[in-house]
């Protein structure tokens, strides 16, 4: 339980910093599209790199708005859906845009210039939308200026939870039509056959029985041969 020592930590020289490994550019997405006839296919979980570079302002007649741009096309998957340019790889200030219809008639469904909640620095865009089932979207990237003829970007499209299946509208049930032909007197039936429906009224029946009921009752008549 007693006793001295000494203690001595030498070091010697220094260590060599080491070289960060670097960051991989990613290669550049083939097919990438700049008329609206013919977008890119997209699906859930893609990410695709592009540059505006080679784009032109090729737009349907319904824009015709003169911004260079790039096109994407999503089939409704029946789930929340959202694209985002927001990555390390995008150079430019972006805008984004989600179309419904055909080129010649496009409907902007939505549409995103700067992403507040991008944490890369301002220009970043993101959508989000209800990507039905079947339902084609064409998503559009663009520049936020016109005079903007260059850069890179990065597009990722994710897929959220499925979206609930809709309550049909239940189908009217038609008003039937009276049919015509209905007698009121046992002695001139009107003759059914098998598998055969008439809607009629009593409104305009009278109480002409024969003999053998005469019991005053408005009537309609009919008959089967078996």
């Amino acid at each position: 339980t007693t006793g001295n020592y000494g203690l001595t930590l030498s070091c010697g020289a220094s260590l060599p910093t080491p070289t960060p490994t670097p960051t991989p550019t990613p290669a550049y997405s083939s097919g990438i599209s700049d008329t609206c006839a013919t977008p890119r296919s997209l699906n859930c979980g893609n990410t695709v790199y592009a540059s505006i570079s080679t784009a032109t302002a090729t737009d349907p007649d319904s824009l015709n708005d003169g911004f260079v741009d790039q096109w994407y096309v999503l089939t409704g998957p029946a789930k929340r859906a959202s694209v985002s340019t927001c990555n390390g790889f995008t150079n430019f200030n972006t805008f984004v845009e989600i179309f419904t219809g055909g080129c010649a008639g496009l409907q902007r469904l939505a549409y995103n210039d700067n992403d507040a909640g991008c944490s890369l620095g301002g220009g970043a865009s993101n959508v989000s939308w209800d990507a039905f089932f079947g339902i084609q979207y064409r998503i559009r990237v663009r520049p936020s200026s016109v005079s903007t003829t260059t850069g890179n970007y990065g597009l990722t499209l994710r897929c959220g939870a499925s979206l609930p299946t809709p309550t049909p509208t239940p189908t009217p049930s038609p008003t039937p039509t009276y049919s015509a032909g209905i007698e009121d007197t046992c002695a001139a039936p009107r003759a059914l056959s098998c598998g055969t429906t008439v809607y009629a009224s009593i409104s305009s029946a009278t109480a002409t029985d024969p003999d053998s009921l005469n019991d005053g009752i408005p009537d309609q008549w009919y008959t089967l041969t078996g």
